[in-house]
């Protein structure tokens, strides 16, 4: 799991932190149906590609060096914003970390309305679907917790906790498809094996398939299939339990043509390790029932006790490197027809998949990997080429062996060649030379394709394109900056990670900042930024 998961449970569960209220400025105008949706979820195809056609985008690489910041939001009482919202013709969709969903104004950032779902970040990505005449808003939360509201009004259709465990949450975006919610669930129990006395551990990754119209759970299909049964006992003599884990913390993908899900898996929580963990696994779209499941690492049984010798007594024998599968696999269509599953995993390897079989059609080393990454939150591919962004950062003193390798990487699909590399250097010293805190050199944040430019959103808290034939630089904007939000409230900028840029006509959106207690020194933040195309003079 990411070290970053823990800052929920550390803030929230250790302290009983709660986030304050962002004010909003009212629209003076209600929203209205029918709803055009322009951008949803964690990417617009079921693919998980994150390619942005020309029409979709409104904006090719000729047109990325006329950006410029249109307005901000800022919100309050908050250092990581990542909820990726969803674009429809006049309204933006919303989720905050203090476990609000806001629609806001494209234009002007005024507030159709907020829903208030708890007080546990909403950290998915947001989508809007028009169902039965109704467009409906989908979304997760901290608290394990999927919602549909009502689009227009915000009012509350049905919720439903998607997992019973104490420590369950929803990391990864669900995903919707033909009447449909397809709901990931990942844990915080990984931080409650800090704990001496916890009974290590007992959740274990699912998806759960929901009636979108009603939120009727249909099937709910788990990473481990079997119960975690009693194991060992730590030197406290505290009953332990496996093989637990292998939460599922990034969005599915569908593949229609063969009515299939697949999904990527974390490590194992406590001994014994299983084949599970570390995996891509296709499962029936209709039933749950799983078709193949392809494990790229074994004996990976890790949690945050295996780092602290001191609260050593629940960490698994295996005590293995943590490599989880966080960024979505990718179904790619190259132009001849044929299709791959492409997967990338915080080792730095990329794999290329058989979606038929699970078989390994070919790998390709692109970084050192780490706890933070290789590849974290999320690649992108079109027809020809995989984009592979690279983090490759050190945390906590932990120094993983071999060269650091961030960089922004295209890889030919055919044959997993690298096409090219750029290198992230980027100047994280201030005029004396001394390093800016909060600006760390990578590529974290998942990636977003355009008409001949890909975003990438850097560690040192710069959102650049670059040209997909080249890798050249055409543009770029710090936004590690102060500004003041539409509503009223000054906001700061910094570390871009997560879910990266949403791209829709000829507007940029993203959040800024990625702060907290485990973070690896990077900078907090509390604004959403708009750019868009400058007007002409």
């Amino acid at each position: 799991m990411p070290y970053r998961l823990l800052i929920g449970f550390l803030c929230t569960a250790l302290t009983g932190l709660t986030w304050a209220a962002t004010p909003i400025t009212p629209c003076k105008e209600s929203l209205n149906a029918p709803l055009t949706v322009h951008a949803s979820g964690w990417s617009r195809d079921l693919a998980q590609t994150r390619d942005t056609t020309a029409e979709q985008a409104g904006l090719s690489a000729a047109d990325v060096s006329q950006l410029e910041l249109q307005w901000a939001f800022a919100f309050d009482d908050t250092n990581q914003p990542r909820s990726l919202p969803a674009i429809t013709e006049h309204a933006i969709f919303i989720g905050s970390q203090e476990g609000t969903l806001f629609a806001l104004d494209r234009r002007s950032g005024c507030a159709y309305w907020q829903f208030k779902a708890g007080d546990t970040p909403i950290r998915t990505a947001v989508s809007v679907v028009e169902l039965d005449d109704q467009p409906l808003v989908f979304f997760g939360n901290d608290d394990a917790v999927a919602f549909a509201l009502n689009a227009i009004t915000g009012e509350l259709v049905w919720q439903l906790e998607v997992d019973p465990h104490e420590d369950a949450v929803i990391t990864g975006s669900p995903v919707y498809h033909d009447g449909f919610l397809y709901v990931p669930a990942s844990s915080f129990e990984v931080g409650s094996a800090l704990k001496p006395w916890y009974h290590c551990c007992q959740f274990r990754g699912s998806i759960s398939k929901l009636n979108a119209v009603t939120g009727e759970r249909i099937w709910q299909s788990f990473s481990i299939p079997e119960q975690p049964a009693p194991s060992v006992r730590n030197i406290l003599g505290v009953q332990q339990y496996g093989p637990s884990g292998a939460p599922i913390w990034s969005s599915p993908t569908i593949d229609v043509a063969r009515n299939r899900l697949y999904f990527g898996t974390g490590q194992n929580y406590s001994s014994p390790a299983d084949h599970n963990s570390d995996a891509i696994h296709a499962i029936d779209l209709a039933t749950g029932e799983r078709i193949w499941r392809t494990q790229f690492l074994a004996e990976d049984s890790w949690n945050p006790a295996c780092n602290f010798k001191w609260l050593s007594f629940n960490c698994p024998d295996e005590d293995g490197p943590d490599y989880d599968f966080g960024a979505p696999p990718i179904l790619a269509t190259l132009e001849d027809g044929r299709q791959l599953l492409l997967a990338g995993q915080k080792s730095g390897m990329v794999f290329a998949i058989n979606p038929d079989t699970g078989d390994t059609v070919w790998m390709q080393s692109v970084g050192r990997g780490g706890t933070l990454g290789g590849v974290h939150w999320g690649m992108a591919a079109d027809h020809q080429h995989l984009y592979v962004p690279i983090s490759d950062l050190n945390i906590w003193g932990i120094n993983t062996p071999g060269e650091q390798r961030p960089s922004l990487n295209r890889i030919d699909l055919a044959s997993g060649e690298t096409v090219w590399r750029v290198p992230a250097i980027f100047n994280c010293n201030d005029a004396d030379g001394d390093l800016i805190d909060g600006c760390r050199n990578g590529l974290s944040a998942a990636l977003t394709l355009i008409p001949g430019a890909v975003f990438a959103p850097g560690l040192d808290g710069v959102l650049r394109a670059h040209r997909r034939d080249s890798g050249a630089v055409i543009w770029q904007y710090d936004t590690k900056q102060t500004v003041m939000g539409v509503n009223g409230l000054e906001g700061e900028g910094g570390t871009l990670d997560a879910g990266g840029a949403v791209v829709a006509d000829g507007q940029v959106f993203i959040n800024s900042g990625y702060g907290g207690i485990i973070s690896a020194g990077s900078k907090g933040g509390n604004v959403f930024l708009v750019f868009g195309k400058k007007a002409a003079e």
